[in-house]
C-alpha cells in the first residue's frame, strides 16, 4: 500500500509499454476512464478472495429488548463465518441459517430455542430505520444491552492518504485517514501539530482545518493520492493482464503469472483447519447438543 492509485496504474502501464496517465481521478478521457475501471475490476476480484487481513473489520451490536432486526455496517460486504459471538455467554451464534429454518423458528414450533441463531436478510441497511435491518436474530431479546460481536469483510477497496501535520488541506477535495477512520475536509485550512482524536463527528477542528467523518464505502477513488488496500505487486500484476486483454492483445502468460502470485499471497494468510467438538477455540466447529453425549 505504499504506491498511490495513480502510481499503481502508471507502473502497470510502464511495464507493458502502454501509455500511462498523468492524472486519473478527475479525468474524463476515455482511455484513462478505461484504466480506472480496470483498476476497479482488479480490486473487486481481490476483495472477493476474502482472505486479506486489510479487508477485515470488527463490529458490535448492542441488543435492544424486543427487537430482532439490526443494521449491518455501511461498508459490509460479507460475513466472516464463525465470528458471530454472544459476548455475554461466550457462545457462538448459530448461522447463517436458511430462510426455511429461520421461518421455522420465527413463526413455527421452533420458537422456544434458547441459543441465538441468525440470518442476513433483506435490503434495508438504513441506519435511521429503528425497526429494520439485515441482521436477523432469534430468539427475540427480552433485555437490552447484550453485546453481539462479529467480524466481516469490508466493501472498501481504497482509502485516502494518511493525515499529515502542519499541512494545507482544501475543503471538498481533500480526504484523509486517521487511525483507520476516513475524513472529508469541510473547511480549508492547515492541520495542527498532532492528529485529531478519532471521532465520528460531523465537524472536527484540526488547526484551522475542519473535518467531517466520512462513513460511506470507499469503493471508488476520490483523489490520485488515494491508496489501494491490497498489495501493490498483486494490483500491478492484475492490471497488466487486464490492460492487455482489454486491448485484444496476448495476455495469457501474464494472467498465469498473476494466478501464481495470487495463490502465494493467499497462502500467507490461510492455514490448516483443526476440528473440535468443544465448539470453542478451533475450526471447523462441529455442532453437538448441550449436556452429555456419546459417539
Amino acid at each position: 500500500m505504499s504506491k498511490t492509485v495513480l502510481e499503481l496504474v502508471q507502473a502497470a502501464c510502464y511495464e507493458i509499454g502502454h501509455p500511462a496517465p498523468t492524472a486519473m481521478a478527475a479525468s474524463t478521457d476515455s482511455a484513462v476512464l478505461q484504466l480506472k475501471h480496470l483498476l476497479y475490476a482488479e480490486c473487486r476480484a481481490l476483495r472477493n478472495q476474502r482472505v486479506f487481513p486489510q479487508q477485515k473489520k470488527t463490529y458490535s451490536i448492542s441488543i435492544t429488548s424486543g427487537r430482532y432486526r439490526y443494521q449491518l455496517p455501511k461498508d459490509y460486504y460479507s460475513a466472516l463465518m464463525g465470528t458471530q459471538i454472544n459476548t455475554d455467554t461466550e457462545d457462538l451464534l448459530i448461522g447463517p441459517v436458511s430462510d426455511e429454518d429461520m421461518a421455522y423458528y420465527l413463526y413455527g414450533p421452533g420458537g422456544s430455542t434458547t441459543e441465538y441463531i441468525y440470518r442476513i436478510f433483506g435490503s434495508d441497511s438504513n441506519p435511521s430505520s429503528d425497526e429494520s435491518g439485515q441482521f436477523h436474530i432469534h430468539p427475540i431479546p427480552s433485555a437490552s444491552g447484550l453485546p453481539l460481536y462479529m467480524e466481516y469483510v469490508s466493501s472498501n477497496l481504497f482509502k485516502p492518504k494518511d493525515w499529515a501535520a502542519s499541512t494545507s488541506y482544501t475543503s471538498g477535495t481533500d480526504y484523509v485517514n486517521v487511525n483507520g477512520y476516513n475524513y472529508r475536509c469541510i473547511t480549508t485550512g492547515t492541520s495542527a501539530a498532532s492528529n485529531p482524536t478519532s471521532s465520528t463527528a460531523s465537524d472536527i477542528t484540526d488547526g484551522t482545518a475542519h473535518w467531517a467523518y466520512y462513513d460511506s464505502p470507499y469503493e471508488t477513488i476520490l483523489a490520485d493520492s488515494d491508496l489501494c488496500i491490497f498489495d501493490d505487486d498483486l494490483v500491478i500484476a492484475g492490471l497488466k493482464w487486464r490492460i492487455k486483454q482489454a486491448k485484444g492483445l496476448e495476455y495469457e502468460d501474464l494472467n498465469a503469472g498473476y494466478a501464481r502470485m495470487l495463490n502465494m499471497a493467499k497462502s500467507r494468510w490461510t492455514g490448516p483447519y483443526v476440528g473440535s467438538f468443544t465448539g470453542k477455540g478451533a475450526r471447523p466447529r462441529y455442532r453437538v447438543p448441550y449436556g452429555s453425549w456419546d459417539i
